[in-house]
């Protein structure tokens, strides 16, 4: 496919499903994204502290293929007064889009405007929403019809939240969907710079198109004492994953023979025919109660010990059966939780969190720890987790290998 300009650089894995256009030279990365021959979305205008960001100075730009993977990085600042700086690093592999911003702060510079970050424009149409909020106490999840927006005023908000959700889940009438995340470091974007407030916001922008808002920091009345975020680096995660339709049911399946230990039977595995389907299930095993969720049996997938226990396990699969097989992996299911140790943040006893980014470091370090010779399905979630892409293709393959690699 030839480029649009030269300054454009086109993403797309080997099985083309779907392409990401980047403006060399930005600091944020992916302009637009298509998938099934549609614009999914485009990057909307996004300002920090009221400066846009094509007036940033990009100092580095780069772009690589890792772990089958593509990363694109970026850092620059913005050349006016005291220097906002910024860093960023997208990640694309399988279905999925994972960010990290960081911002650093000047000292004495107040919040003069609103500063937002991962503004998005969608074209439509969208026919429903799931919303997963970050409120403990909110309603449960459910699908919820959207009206025609072309009927409603642009700027019209359809979901507006002082609190970031945990994800926003729009699906098209053919069936394709976008998933727009938080990452797991919800207690950052629920404080931001040190300010308040921050809003969240779903809104129509025309036609039948809607935009999303993520604004981090909106500055006090101009009457007001103005106010000076603590000058310090900042960091933001979020991600995006998408999806043209839903994965085929994993196949049938026998429990992964265990040792004495818990640990893989090589012995059984070896005797296992080739095309044996094992199943196993991470909430099934009894872990330490400082390693659960908060109120719940299943572990926290961004505590170092679960992430230590289960690569163990995946290593000592992969030595037990070098011939591979087909592994349907259960107990991956995010949750929010609050204990800090979590995060090896001990000086705190809570932090709002849930264990998105944890799940998918597994996940992506399962699937290369593992190789071609297995084939890993997610099994079957409850509701609402069966229904974010990010967790239906959770162990998709990369799809940017580097040539001449596996």
């Amino acid at each position: 496919m030839p480029l649009p300009d030269p300054d454009t650089l086109c993403l797309t894995p080997e099985s083309a499903a779907w392409i990401a256009e980047l403006r060399r030279g930005q600091l944020l990365a992916t302009a637009t994204l298509q998938l099934g021959g549609h614009t999914l979305w485009r990057a909307a205008d996004t300002e920090f502290n009221g400066l846009p960001l094509a007036s940033a100075v990009v100092e580095t730009w780069r772009c690589r293929r890792e772990g089958a993977t593509a990363i694109v990085e970026s850092d620059g600042f913005f050349p006016f007064g005291a220097e906002i700086r910024l860093q960023q690093r997208s990640v694309y592999a399988g279905q999925m889009l994972r960010q990290r911003l960081d911002v650093t702060w000047p000292a004495a510079t107040p919040l003069r405007q609103p500063t937002g970050f991962g503004n998005l424009d969608l074209p439509g149409p969208w026919a429903r929403l799931l919303l997963l909020d970050a409120n403990p106490d909110a309603a449960p999840p459910a699908w919820q019809p959207l009206p025609d927006p072309a009927t409603l005023p642009p700027g019209t908000p359809l979901v507006e939240r002082a609190q970031p959700p945990l994800a926003i889940l729009l699906e098209r009438p053919d069936g394709s969907r976008l998933e727009i995340g938080t990452g797991s470091d919800l207690w950052r974007w629920l404080h931001a710079f040190g300010t308040s407030p921050a809003t969240y916001r779903l809104e129509t922008a025309g036609g039948d198109a809607l935009r999303f808002r993520r604004t981090l920091a909106t500055p006090p009345p101009a009457a007001a004492e103005p106010t000076f975020p603590q000058p310090r680096k900042y960091r933001f995660t979020c991600h995006c994953a998408w999806e043209t339709a839903p994965p085929p049911p994993p196949p049938a399946s026998t429990p992964l023979p265990p040792n004495p230990a818990g640990d893989p039977d090589a012995a059984a595995l070896a005797k296992a025919p080739a095309n044996a389907v094992f199943h196993y299930d991470f909430a099934s095993r009894d872990w330490p109660g400082h390693w659960r969720k908060s109120g719940s049996h299943l572990p926290c997938w961004e505590e170092p010990g679960v992430q230590r226990h289960a690569r163990t396990f995946i290593r000592r699969l992969a030595a037990a059966r070098p011939a591979g097989g087909t592994l349907i992996l259960g107990g991956l299911l995010p949750g929010r939780c609050l204990d800090a140790g979590h995060l090896e943040k001990n000086r705190q006893l809570t932090l709002p969190h849930w264990d998105s980014n944890g799940l998918h470091d597994f996940a992506t370090w399962a699937a290369h720890q593992l190789g071609a010779a297995w084939t890993i399905h997610p099994a079957p979630a409850p509701f609402p987790w069966c229904e974010l892409p990010s967790l239906r293709h959770l162990f998709a393959l990369g799809g940017f290998a580097t040539p001449g690699t596996a």
